[in-house]
Parts: structure tokens; C-alpha cells; sequence
């Protein structure tokens, strides 16, 4: 039971991966078409008097599937060579190619939120806490809490030209990943990066307004941890 469960799961898995709805549409009446097309060589063509007379409705009507069904499965060999199988190699380099560029992702958002303290205490978050939280969009009132923790700590401590050189470095890992990638990902994913990507990150009308600035830049932390996130989860990637 075990063993059958593992197996579904990762049938549904590379089912998400993998699988687009006009692959699986073309796969299902290629199916039906094989289905038919060998019925119909195999068993129905030798049936009496159905198929010998060549006058006889039915069997024009036979024919005429058999060629139609025929050259669907034609069109959808096509499609598997010239669209389904690039586009399975493209997601395959994707997978391998991307991890490196993640674990980078995540080591900077790691060095960044370690060092802020939780409220009125001297525990430090960890990354995985702090992930969990964004993650987690039900607990609205624990992510306001990040953010308030994160701009007080950073506030304070004056460290903004340092938070802003990192903030350079996710965006030249992540605005790669949307330029490279965008034909092959799915909707959710480019949205966030579009989001990403198009987001005014002008600080410089903000220079008098610290906290607006450490909001901003709160916020770009929060959708490098959903991208990262979303890759992992959706296509099942270890770091």
C-alpha cells in the first residue's frame, strides 16, 4: 500500500512537471486513435458482411475514420518530437541548471534574516521560520510581525546600503530566471516573477523615509522566498 502510494505520488508529480493541458489532450486522443485504429486492422475489418462489401455504408464510413484517426496520430508524433520532447529536455536543464542559483537565493535571504532579533528578545529568527511564515499566508498577523522586527533591527543598526547591495544580487539571480525560463514555466510562477521583475524598486524618491525604504526592501525579500519556494515545491527540487 506503501509502495502503490509512493508511486502515485510520483506519477503526480511528473504529471505537474512535465505535463501541460494540450499535452495531455493530444495523449488522450492519440490514444482513443490507436485504440480505434487497431480495433478496427485487428477485428473489425474481418467481421461478416460488414466490411467486405465495398458499397456498404458502414465500411466507407470505417474507412474514413481509420484515415482520419490515422493522421491524427501522425499530427501528434509530430507534436511529441517537435514540441513535447524540447520543452521536456528544456524543463529537464531547467531543474539541474536552476538549484545552484536557488541555494545562492537563499543563502543571501539566510545572512539577512539571522541577524534580526525577534521582538523585545535577543532570539534570532531562523530562515526556515521566517520561510515558513511567508509561506503560510493565513497567519497575516505573524508576517506583520516579521516586518515590523525586520525594520526596526535594520532601521537601527543602519545598514541599508549593505541591505540594498544584497537586494542587487537576488534581483541578478532571480530577473535571469524569468528571461531564460518564462517559455517553459508555469502561469503561477511567472506571475510572481513578472511581479517581481516590474515592481518600481526606485529607492531614491524615498531617501527621507527610512522605513519606507526598509518596507520596500522587506517586500523583495518576501517574494525572493515565494519564488525559491514555489520552484522547490512545484518542481520538486532538492537543494
Amino acid at each position: 500500500m506503501k509502495k502503490y502510494s509512493e508511486i502515485k505520488e510520483k506519477i503526480r508529480i511528473l504529471n505537474r512537471i512535465y505535463l501541460i493541458q494540450i499535452d495531455k489532450v493530444v495523449f488522450l486522443i492519440t490514444l482513443i486513435s490507436l485504440f480505434w485504429i487497431f480495433g478496427y486492422k485487428l477485428f473489425m475489418i474481418n467481421i461478416e458482411p460488414l466490411f467486405t462489401n465495398t458499397y456498404n455504408i458502414a465500411a466507407n464510413i470505417a474507412d474514413i475514420t481509420y484515415t482520419i484517426f490515422s493522421s491524427i496520430v501522425a499530427a501528434s508524433i509530430f507534436y511529441i518530437v517537435t514540441v513535447f520532447l524540447p520543452r521536456f529536455n528544456a524543463i529537464n536543464n531547467m531543474r539541474r541548471n536552476i538549484v545552484p542559483d536557488l541555494l545562492h537565493i537563499n543563502n543571501m535571504i539566510k545572512n539577512i534574516v539571522v541577524t534580526v532579533n525577534k521582538e523585545n528578545t535577543n532570539i534570532k529568527y531562523t530562515f526556515e521560520e521566517f520561510s515558513t511564515i511567508i509561506h503560510n499566508k493565513q497567519h497575516k498577523l505573524d508576517l506583520e510581525k516579521v516586518e515590523k522586527d525586520f525594520v526596526s533591527h535594520f532601521c537601527e543598526s543602519n545598514l541599508l546600503e549593505g541591505l540594498k547591495v544584497t537586494i542587487s544580487y537576488l534581483k541578478n539571480y532571480i530577473e535571469p530566471i524569468y528571461l531564460n525560463y518564462s517559455n517553459i514555466l508555469p502561469q503561477v510562477i511567472i506571475e510572481q516573477l513578472t511581479d517581481y521583475k516590474f515592481r518600481n524598486f526606485d529607492l531614491s524618491n524615498l531617501s527621507k523615509d527610512k522605513k519606507g525604504i526598509y518596507d520596500i526592501l522587506f517586500m523583495q525579500i518576501v517574494q525572493s522566498i515565494m519564488i525559491t519556494n514555489l520552484f522547490k515545491i512545484y518542481y520538486d527540487l532538492k537543494e
